[in-house]
């Protein structure tokens, strides 16, 4: 079962994302894919420091750093997490990255959006339901663990 929902417009952004992309069809979902495919350009940095991710428009450039330190499957839970930004149309963050050049700007509450939004991408719910446990679903999802428990209460 879901832990909870998303503003209004993530909600739906977050659904057409996944129809558009057929994402839930199978399991990992290739979110990878499904970012440059709405445009993002991926770049894996190995400077980042204790930064998992950062997204931006950079001289008209959909942009994500991607920190490269990062096992694969949390790189992909970052990937997802800030297509979860830009889904849940938190603009204020993205609009002061920008401005700052990147410059870290944190929000709680739209930094765990962001994240339900990735476990909602990254965890259909079929899987949800065939795999049942936090390590099982992980591996199956190809997502860090923690990414399951923030997304979904397993009963």
């Amino acid at each position: 079962m879901r832990v909870s929902s998303l503003p209004a417009a993530g909600e739906r952004a977050l659904a057409e994302l996944i129809e558009r992309h057929r994402a839930h069809e199978a399991v990992p979902v290739p979110v990878h894919c499904i970012a440059e495919r709405e445009g993002w350009e991926i770049e894996f940095q190995q400077n980042l420091g204790s930064i998992l991710g950062i997204s931006g428009i950079y001289r008209g450039v959909k942009l994500m750093w991607i920190n490269a330190q990062l096992s694969s499957a949390e790189q992909r839970a970052v990937i997802a997490h800030e297509l979860g930004h830009w889904l849940n149309g938190d603009e204020t963050v993205i609009r002061t990255c920008q401005w700052a050049g990147f410059a870290y700007h944190w929000d709680a509450r739209l930094e765990r959006e962001a994240t339900i939004a990735a476990a909602r991408l990254l965890i259909p719910e079929w899987a949800v339901r065939q795999y049942r446990t936090i390590d099982l679903i992980a591996a199956a999802c190809d997502v860090p663990p923690w990414l399951v428990q923030i997304g979904y209460r397993l009963m």
